[in-house]
């Protein structure tokens, strides 16, 4: 069985804050039945650690922190995402 979560990292309109960063990560994260898990989405976030053209890193250690606490794997291949 593999896990498919995608995330939208709006900002919110009332606080400024971006909700899935309250999320409990580690119970998301955590393999179920031996499956695997493939997160995705709009971080609203820009690194060099998945866009090695970045010039600019911005919103992005919060994501970087994470991908490197859960040893996620990042599996972009450098093509544009959307058009």
């Amino acid at each position: 069985m593999i896990r498919i979560v995608i995330i939208y990292a709006q900002r919110s309109w009332g606080t400024g804050e971006r909700p899935p960063r309250r999320l409990d990560w580690q119970k998301i994260i955590r393999r179920v039945g031996g499956g695997g898990m493939v997160l995705m989405g709009d971080l609203n976030a820009h690194s060099q650690h998945w866009d090695p053209r970045c010039a600019e890193r911005r919103e992005a250690a919060y994501w970087e922190e994470n991908i490197d606490k859960h040893r996620l794997v990042i599996a972009n291949d450098d093509r544009h995402t959307q058009y």
